[in-house]
């Protein structure tokens, strides 16, 4: 799948935006004049040492966090998100695949064994899951497997802002290349992604802008002509560092 976007009418399209904001924990500051905007059609990534605030955005993004000053606006009501932790926060190991994706549906009333089977089989057959029954606890699929499974869930939904909070921690190269070109797909399809990672390739490679965060503090934002990505695809970006490194100098002094 190609890097390239596809252009359409909302491309560009604010959809979020935090403005000026503070947030003290034990009279330590987390976040710091923090600012912060997603757009339509854009993948918006966060690089940083991790604790400089990643985990308080997203908080505040999702309504988690309300102890905080500043502005918050944002025009959409409902906000998809792949947690940092699939285990912790992303998913009850002892359920199927179809019963912790309808977890979220808003599926009201008795769900039957058929619906969850034609759910988990669609689940199945259009993420690559890779799972010997469709009544296999999620907790016994490989890491990779149940985090295309949380992926699924939370794209299905179609909502039109994603946050993807490590992604790909924790999976293989064949699952990471997967789940890089759904993120890329969601792009295309108009939606407002924030990425958030410990994985400076995968930022560099997957952002249309990047913003460094030090000490609670977006200190730089990177366009996407000085990540200098256009025209390369899916495969290419999974090589690693390019010769010529400089941005990751640069990026690296800031973190």
């Amino acid at each position: 799948e190609n890097i390239h976007k596809i252009k359409n009418e909302n491309e560009g399209v604010k959809v979020l935006s935090l403005e000026n904001i503070f947030l003290e924990k034990n009279k330590i500051k987390v976040l710091n004049d923090l600012n912060l905007e997603l757009r339509k059609g854009e993948i918006h990534g966060i690089c940083g040492v991790e604790g400089n605030g990643q985990n308080e955005i997203v908080d505040i993004i999702i309504g988690l966090e309300k102890d905080f000053t500043g502005d918050f606006k944002t025009s959409v009501q409902k906000i998809s998100l792949v947690p940092d932790d699939r285990h912790k926060k992303g998913m009850i190991s002892e359920y199927s695949i179809g019963e912790n994706v309808i977890l979220k549906s808003g599926e009201n009333g008795i769900v039957t064994d058929s619906v969850l089977n034609k759910l988990s089989e669609e689940i199945i057959a259009n993420y690559d899951v890779r799972v010997s029954n469709v009544n296999s606890s999620l907790g016994s699929l490989s890491g990779g497997n149940q985090q295309k499974v949380i992926f699924a869930r939370e794209i299905e939904l179609d909502n039109d802002i994603l946050i993807f909070s490590h992604p790909t921690r924790g999976v293989d190269i064949n699952a990471t290349i997967f789940i890089h070109s759904k993120i890329i797909e969601q792009r295309n399809k108009g939606k407002a992604v924030l990425l958030i990672s410990s994985d400076l390739d995968e930022l560099v490679s997957l952002s249309d802008r990047l913003s460094v965060i030090y000490n609670g503090n977006i200190v730089k934002t990177f366009n996407s002509d000085e990540l200098n990505l256009s025209g390369k695809d899916i495969l290419e970006i999974e090589s690693g560092i390019p010769e010529d490194n400089s941005l990751y100098e640069d990026i690296g002094k800031l973190m």
